[in-house]
């Protein structure tokens, strides 16, 4: 089991889910956009819930591991759907663009 760590909470979920939102939070920040995903994860009281986060450029994100109280939450369909948005976002580096306002952006100190 893994955490997702955010400034507004921390959500337990499986490993596979946290390594897919945390792979998907990356490739947007390398190309300077955000989304949302869906995804579920374990309340305080075990029950199984869901939580949408935003994930990309300048989101607070960590995945910590986590102590394991029950079962892995593994949901197969949320992590392929999550893997292939950021599969599509890294097999497109020409989004890999400056933000429209930094005015420094490639230019030589020299």
């Amino acid at each position: 089991m893994k955490q997702i760590v955010t400034p507004f909470g921390t959500f337990l979920t499986g490993d596979l889910v946290a390594e897919a939102v945390h792979r998907y939070s990356l490739a947007l920040s390398w190309t300077y956009e955000c989304d949302f995903v869906d995804i579920p994860y374990l309340d305080a009281q075990d029950r199984l819930r869901r939580v949408q986060l935003r994930v990309g450029w300048l989101v607070d994100l960590d995945v910590v591991p986590a102590l394991s109280r029950g079962a892995e939450v593994v949901e197969e369909t949320t992590v392929t759907d999550i893997l292939k948005q950021a599969a599509w976002v890294e097999r497109h580096p020409a989004l890999r663009l400056a933000p429209a306002n930094d005015l420094t952006y490639g230019e030589s100190s020299v």
